[in-house]
């Protein structure tokens, strides 16, 4: 995939308008690793973290992408007091791909929307374990490994 064609931010606008409901920071961070891994899209740095690949800048898109009204966040607070964020693409994030839909090739829409697929039924747990699995070397700093 040739990512310099397409803003960082409209990518992730196309993974979170495959996506109804993504739950979990975790979550994005892992799948928007996956699709780097397999679509060669080089253009976000992980570091190996906590929770095995990190990206910063990812995190950042994000968060603009909520401040910007594209992707709303809610914070719900789960039985033990933890929080957990969950993120829907808004009506304004749909018109906005929508009106920018030019900038990708079907080929590309079409393996975004695949792995999308393929990994919508994982926890955060599970896609964890994913890639602790097929890129070990990501887990260096971890704190949690489970076999």
């Amino acid at each position: 995939m040739n990512d310099s064609r397409i803003s960082k931010k409209k990518f992730l606008l196309f993974v979170f308008s495959n996506l109804k409901t993504i739950y979990g920071r975790t979550y994005i961070q892992k799948l928007i690793f996956v699709m780097h891994k397999r679509l060669k899209i080089n253009e976000l740095k992980y570091d190996a973290y906590f929770y095995g690949p990190y990206s910063q800048e990812l995190n950042n898109l994000t968060l603009e992408l909520v401040n910007e009204g594209l992707v709303s966040e809610e914070i719900k607070k789960l039985k033990n007091n933890a929080e957990c964020y969950t993120y829907t693409l808004t009506e304004n994030g749909k018109l906005f791909l929508e009106k920018n839909d030019n900038e990708m090739l079907p080929e590309e829409k079409e393996s975004i929307k695949s792995i999308c697929a393929e990994f919508s039924n994982f926890t955060p747990t599970q896609l964890l374990k994913y890639v602790y699995k097929m890129w070990p070397e990501s887990a260096a700093n971890s704190i949690f490994f489970d076999n």
